[in-house]
């Protein structure tokens, strides 16, 4: 896990790097990685194509959909880190997110999703996403 996190931001925003995006099929990393290894390796797609939205998006995309759900719960946070204080007049962040927010039932997947959230619009005291996720934070019978 450490080696991701050094090739992550060794790598920021630089769009290339020798671990993940290098490889012919970049899943090869993630699926050597075990449990938390497998969402910091996912996660670190957003740091290494970090404000590069079109390419973070399409590179993060295939692992949303994934049936593990560390590598589900990185891939959000890779999301929220790729558009960190990008201004986007569509706003696929929010879109997806709060969708996913709201429909992911485990909890290892709604806190990558608040994660993600948190990435992109820390600072950007937007009342409407605090409307969306006042109720998950201030539910007492929740453990996320």
């Amino acid at each position: 896990m450490a080696l991701t996190y050094v090739n992550a931001f060794v790598n920021a925003a630089y769009g290339k790097d020798l671990l993940i995006l290098a490889q012919e099929n970049n899943e090869d990393w993630v699926f050597k990685c075990k449990d938390d290894g497998q969402t910091a390796a996912a996660a670190s797609l957003g740091m290494l194509l970090l404000w590069d939205t079109d390419e973070g998006i399409a590179q993060i995309d295939k692992y949303m959909e994934r049936r593990e759900n560390h590598i589900v719960a990185g891939s959000f946070m890779a999301l929220g880190l790729v558009n960190s204080g990008v201004t986007d007049e569509v706003d696929p962040v929010q879109a997806i997110l709060i969708e996913k927010l709201e429909s992911c039932k485990e909890t290892e997947l709604k806190i990558g999703a608040l994660m993600g959230l948190s990435f992109t619009y820390a600072g950007s005291a937007r009342a409407d996403l605090l409307e969306s996720i006042n109720p998950i934070i201030l539910d007492p019978d929740n453990s996320t």
